[in-house]
C-alpha cells in the first residue's frame, strides 16, 4: 500500500515531507517493491498477532511524526490487517507484557475481533481515534483494507483515525464476560481509573475509503469458479462463531448438495467469508481456519467428489505455520489409517499437526494483504 500510495503522489508532484511504514517483521516484500524508500519515511516492523518492542518503536515513530503536522498538512493513513499490533503507543501505567498476556488471554478464551479491539482502543493512545488526535490540526485521509467482519470502521486497525463508539466501560465488562478481569489486575485497575476521568473530546474522522475486502475476495473467487464451469454462489461474508462448529455446517451444506442437488445440484463452489473464533483449551497448534477444516472433514466423512479448504488471507492461521488447510470426504478415513484422532486433535486444539501429518496443510506463509477469511467447498 505505500508504494502504491508514494508512487501515485510523486507522479501528480505531491511533495512527502515524512512517512512510517508499520509493516507485520518477516512478511515478503510486495511485487515491484522498492529496494529504498524516499527520504524522510522510515520502515518500522512489528510483531503480529502480539505487539512487541517493534511495535512500540513503530508508534513512537508515529508520534514523533505527527508532531509536526500542521494545519495546511494531509495525514494520509493506510490501513491493513494486522495494524492493532505491528503499531502501538501504551497509555501511562500500562507494560507491554501486560497488554501481550490481555491480548493472548482474549484470544485464547474465544473472543471475537470486535472483543478483542473494543479492549484493544481503550489501551492505546494510537487506537479509537488517537492517530487522529495526535494529527490534529492537519487534515485526514484513511485508505483501508477491511479485514472484519462488516467492515466497521471502528473495528479495522482498532479504529486509529475513527471516534470510538465503546470506552474503558465496555472493556472491562468484556474482561469480566469472559472471566479475566482477577487473571489482568494491571488492566483492571487501568479501566476502573479511566471511568473517573473525562472522555477524549469529540474528533472529526476526515475522510475515509475502505477500498477492498472480504466481499471484493469472495467475488474474485467465485468469478474464478465460474470460468471453471462451477455454479458459484457467495453464501456469506458474516461467517462468526467457533470454528469447528462452523466447518461442521459448511461440511453439512456441501453434503447436501452432493447429495440431495440441495438448495442447488453440482457442479457446485460454494464461498463463505468471515473469521471464527477458537476457544483454546488444548496444547496443540492450529489456528481458526485449520480447525473450520477439521470440523468440515467430520461433516463430509464418506462423501466424494466433496472438499473444503478454509484459509486466512493473509497467510498466518492463527499460532501456526500454515494459511489453512484441506479437508475431503476421504480425510477421517486416512487420519484414522496413520493412527490421527480427530476428536482428540479437536480436544488438544492440535489441528496444525492434524492437517500437516496428512499432507493437507496449505499455504506458503504471509501474502502480505489481509481481507480476512475464507472457505471454498467446491462440490463435483
Amino acid at each position: 500500500m505505500a508504494t502504491a500510495a508514494l508512487s501515485a503522489l510523486a507522479s501528480r508532484g505531491v511533495r512527502i515531507s515524512g512517512g512510517v511504514v508499520a509493516y507485520h517483521e518477516g512478511a515478503p516484500p510486495a511485487p515491484g517493491e522498492p529496494e529504498e524508500v524516499p527520504a524522510g519515511v522510515v520502515l518500522r516492523p512489528g510483531a503480529h498477532q502480539l505487539p512487541d518492542e517493534g511495535s512500540l518503536e513503530a508508534g513512537a515513530a508515529v508520534h514523533q511524526l505527527l508532531g509536526d503536522a500542521g494545519v495546511r498538512d494531509v495525514v494520509l493513513v493506510l490501513l491493513s490487517g494486522g495494524a492493532s499490533a505491528v503499531m502501538e503507543l501504551l497509555p501511562a501505567g500500562l507494560s507491554l507484557a501486560a497488554l501481550r498476556r490481555t491480548t493472548e488471554a482474549l484470544q485464547q478464551a474465544g473472543a471475537d475481533i470486535g472483543e478483542l479491539n473494543t479492549v484493544r482502543r481503550a489501551l492505546s493512545r494510537l487506537k479509537g481515534g488517537g492517530l487522529a488526535r495526535l494529527a490534529s490540526p492537519a487534515r485526514g485521509v484513511t485508505v483501508a483494507l477491511s479485514d472484519v467482519v462488516g467492515d466497521r470502521t471502528e473495528v479495522i486497525g482498532s479504529g486509529p483515525t475513527v471516534p470510538s463508539p465503546t470506552g474503558p466501560a465496555e472493556a472491562l465488562g468484556i474482561l469480566e464476560q469472559r472471566g479475566l478481569a482477577v487473571e489482568l489486575p494491571e488492566v483492571n485497575a487501568l479501566f476502573r481509573a479511566a471511568l473517573d476521568r473525562a472522555p477524549e473530546p469529540d474528533l472529526s474522522p476526515g475522510l475515509y475509503r475502505v477500498i477492498a475486502s472480504n466481499r471484493h475476495a469472495a467475488e474474485a473467487v467465485a468469478r474464478t469458479a465460474l470460468a471453471r464451469g462451477f455454479r458459484a454462489h457467495v453464501m456469506t461474508t458474516s461467517l462468526e462463531g467457533e470454528a469447528r462448529e462452523a466447518g461442521r455446517s459448511i461440511g453439512a451444506c456441501a453434503a447436501n448438495v452432493a447429495t440431495h442437488s440441495l438448495p442447488f445440484g453440482p457442479p457446485a463452489c460454494l464461498i463463505f467469508g468471515g473469521e471464527t473464533t477458537v476457544t483454546v483449551r488444548g496444547k496443540g497448534r492450529g489456528g481458526g481456519n485449520q480447525e473450520l477444516a477439521l470440523g468440515a472433514a467430520l461433516a463430509l466423512a464418506g462423501q466424494a467428489r466433496t472438499a473444503v479448504l478454509s484459509f486466512a488471507t493473509d497467510g498466518i492461521d492463527g499460532f501456526s505455520n500454515a494459511s489453512g488447510a484441506l479437508a475431503t470426504g476421504q480425510t477421517i478415513e486416512r487420519a484414522t489409517a496413520l493412527g490421527l484422532s480427530p476428536d482428540r486433535a479437536l480436544a488438544e486444539n492440535d489441528s496444525e499437526t492434524f492437517f500437516r501429518a496428512l499432507g493437507d496443510s496449505w499455504g506458503d506463509g504471509p501474502t502480505g494483504t489481509n481481507v480476512n477469511n475464507l472457505a471454498v467447498a467446491p462440490v463435483y
